[in-house]
Order: structure tokens, then sequence, then C-alpha cells
């Protein structure tokens, strides 16, 4: 048995130092991404630029021309063997409607509206057009000129040696999910960030790898 030692030790040692590599590798990474978003974020600020694709958001629909601002870049660690590494990403922004959203709402998605525009404290205004003979609203016009909140993450899944990048509201309602391979998270994010500005849709194809 203590022959046999000696031999297997070697290569745990070799596995345990694998494993910090790719960890450092993937760390390195998702830093150089939010370099990168960070100066996306700045000139985003100093330009607010109109997207060039429309953005669709829930129950207001599609948004011919919105006006991209607010926009935010960070990165969180996690400690893993007494080192901090780069573990979520998140790069926020606003879209606000180059026009007034107006939409029109009935029966039960008028509070649904209600409760979700307020739960994101997004300012609106909503007209009642119709009634039940109890007085309940069954058509409402909701009208928001405010801007609405955008968001993406990049979380590195260091036990996967993988990466998830998470849209909310970009472009399209609602959340929607992919997940890469590190080494091509520094081409993804300039495809990420042409999306996010409307220039074209190439993410698209990263977003169909799901």
């Amino acid at each position: 048995m203590l022959k046999k030692q000696p031999r297997t030790r070697p290569s745990e040692e070799d596995a345990a130092a694998k494993k910090a590599k790719t960890d450092a590798d993937l760390d390195q990474t998702m830093r150089a991404a939010l370099k990168y978003i960070a100066e996306v974020a700045r000139e985003l600020n100093g330009v607010n630029p109109t997207s060039g694709r429309p953005y669709d958001y829930v129950f207001l629909g599609r948004l011919p021309a919105v006006r991209l601002s607010n926009a935010f870049a960070d990165l969180r660690s996690r400690r893993i063997d007494a080192k901090d590494h780069g573990d979520h990403l998140f790069f926020r922004f606003r879209a606000q409607p180059a026009a007034p959203a107006k939409a029109t709402l009935l029966g039960a998605d008028i509070a649904r509206c209600d409760e979700y525009l307020k739960r994101l404290n997004i300012p609106f205004e909503a007209r009642t057009e119709a009634k039940s003979d109890f007085g309940q609203a069954t058509r409402a016009v909701f009208t928001v000129s405010a801007p609405l909140p955008c968001e993406v993450n990049i979380r590195a899944d260091y036990d996967k040696a993988s990466i998830e990048i998470e849209l909310v509201n970009v472009r399209h309602p609602g959340r929607v999910r992919c997940r890469i391979e590190p080494k091509l998270l520094d081409d993804v994010v300039d495809d990420l960030a042409r999306y996010v500005l409307g220039v074209d849709d190439d993410f698209d194809k990263i977003l169909n790898r799901r």
C-alpha cells in the first residue's frame, strides 16, 4: 500500500494544479469582460444612443425606438482557495421609449400590468375605457414614458468551467439564458454589446445554443 501511494499522489497534485490554472484563466476572462463592458457603459452614458433595433417589453409590446441610458457594470467575486475570483458580472441599463408607449389591456391583464409596473417602480398612467356591470375595469390603456430596466448577467461556473449569460428585457421580454465555454467570452461580449445597441442580431446565434 505504501509503495502505491507515491504513485497516486503526483496525479492528485497535477489535478489540483490543473483546476487552479483553469480557475485562474476563468477569473481573468471575467475581469477582461468587465473591462470591456464597463467601457461600453461609459460610452453609452456619454451618448445616450437610440437603439438600432426595437425593444419588446412585457405588456407594452414592441417599442420601435428607445434611448439607452443609466448604464452600470460591476463584478462580484467569490473566494476559491483563499483567492478572489470573478463570479457574477452584471450590466444594467435603461431603455426609454422615444415616444410614450401605449398598450390597451383587457380583463385580468389590467391588474397584472399594474402590479408589474409598480413592482419595478416604473411611473405610468392608466385610463379605464370600459367597466363591467360590477364596476370592475375590463379595458384600460396604459401609457409609459419613463425608462425601462434592462439587465445582463454573466456568471462564472467554476465547477463546470463554463459561463452562463442571462438577458432580462434586452431586446425581447422576460429572461433568456445560454451557456458558453470561457474561451468564447472575449468574442461574445462584443456581439453582446452590438446586440444591446441594436447594431445587429449576431448574438441571437449564441442564444440558440441553449
